[in-house]
């Protein structure tokens, strides 16, 4: 799905993701690499994600006709995270440096009354500053969200009775990332599913050095969402 008469505006397309009849493209224009996400006009998932870039300040073009809607957003250039972690865990000053920038992205989406709901490597551009990506699922409080197994939160998970994801669940997921990008490994590990969530359920994950920054990721690492801050 791609709507016809943007043929002629950008050239070079490559379908990088479909995921709820949500369509997205990278394309090339006049002014360089963007991304397009197109969908049905019945799916509101790009006209809300409209109202919250628009909130947060981000630059996007919405539009919408003949039943479909797309938004065009510039191409962020960079390395993403889990692509630098394949050649090894991050220093400290790189991991402060990341954990700074992802939190100024969040301080601006929890304002918003939503949350990102899949915080992870693959989800973070190394762009000077750092910037989270696909926005295009995230939440609000009080609704449900999936997120990407090994970086879910208890509550995502549906291990914590009576809890729905929500801003705490992102401060969780970041801690998990930058836990990773410190240590090298995961906080909660296991070899299948059961064993990550049996892991999530009951276990801590293992102090790391140096101390401050610890006990910072271990709090953001709480098992009850209302005992996670920064």
């Amino acid at each position: 799905m791609f709507p016809a008469h943007l043929n002629q505006r950008f050239s070079n397309r490559t379908l990088v993701q479909e995921r709820d009849q949500v369509f997205t493209w990278r394309v090339e224009a006049s002014s360089g690499r963007q991304i397009v996400k197109v969908c049905p006009s019945s799916n509101s998932a790009l006209s809300r994600l409209s109202e919250l870039l628009t909130s947060l300040e981000r630059t996007h073009e919405f539009e919408s006709a003949h039943a479909v809607d797309w938004i065009v957003l510039p191409y962020l250039e960079g390395q993403t995270l889990d692509e630098r972690l394949v050649h090894g865990r991050l220093s400290l000053s790189e991991t402060l440096q990341l954990g700074i920038d992802l939190c100024r992205d969040l301080e601006s989406l929890h304002k918003a009354k939503a949350f990102h709901g899949d915080i992870k490597p693959a989800n973070v551009v190394l762009s000077t500053p750092a910037r989270l990506i696909d926005l295009g699922f995230a939440g609000f409080e009080g609704s449900n969200w999936g997120g990407t197994p090994g970086y879910l939160s208890p509550e995502q998970a549906g291990l914590v009775r009576d809890r729905q994801p929500g801003t705490r669940s992102d401060l969780f997921s970041l801690g998990v990332t930058l836990y990773q990008c410190i240590s090298g490994r995961m906080p909660f590990e296991g070899t299948t599913t059961s064993d990550w969530l049996a892991q999530l359920a009951a276990a801590d994950p293992v102090p790391l050095d140096p101390p401050a920054l610890s006990a910072v990721l271990l709090r953001l690492l709480r098992k009850d969402p209302s005992e996670r801050h920064l």
